[in-house]
Formats: C-alpha cells, structure tokens, sequence
C-alpha cells in the first residue's frame, strides 16, 4: 500500500485512514516520513515511512517489489496490527482506560 503525502499545514492534520485499509488487507504499507504519519501503522509494526525524495520512493517501492520474504512478513505484521491497534476489540483496554481516568477527573 503506497501512502505518499505532501508535507504541508493543511495535510498535518491528515488521518492515517488510508494506512489502516492496507493494514486491514495485509498490505506492507510505504507512507511518505510526515508528522501525519509518524507513530502510524505505517512507522514500524506494519510498513516503513519513506523520505519524501523521488529516489527514496523509488528505492523503497523496488525494495519491496524484489523481497518477497519482506512482503510476506510485511502481510503478518500488518493484519497483526491492525488487529491491535485499529480494532475496536484491540482498543478495548485503552479505551477501558481513557474512559476510567475521565470518569475520575469528574469526580475529582
């Protein structure tokens, strides 16, 4: 799954949608190195963020195009984290958590 992305202020606030449909499809995800997307699926457990150089993209698209041992692996890790960390079943603790320390802020 490409996600390449201008960095620019209005795409600063940009969603990771698109990340997290290529995760759900077990996609190894290549996502331009922009704010947006660091800490995404795509900065690690289920892809890799990518300068955004013609070079870089072309190097990384390559890469992942003759490694067909990264694609394979890239689709485990992806649907894995989706499953995590894009579910709501996988955020059912954070959740649990964010929603218990709101409830004690009010009663504070």
């Amino acid at each position: 799954g490409l996600a390449p992305l201008a960095d620019t202020p209005g795409n600063r606030f940009a969603s990771d949608a698109a990340l997290m449909d290529y995760a759900a499809l077990g996609l190894y995800v290549l996502a331009s190195n922009v704010p947006a997307y660091r800490g995404s699926l795509a900065d690690g457990p289920a892809g890799r963020l990518v300068a955004n150089r013609t070079e870089a993209w072309y190097a990384a698209i390559s890469g992942v195009i003759r490694d067909q041992a990264l694609r394979q692996a890239g689709y485990d890790r992806s649907r894995s984290a989706f499953l995590t960390l894009g579910t709501l079943a996988g955020q059912k603790a954070r959740r649990r958590d964010a929603l218990e320390r709101a409830v004690q802020a009010v009663d504070a």
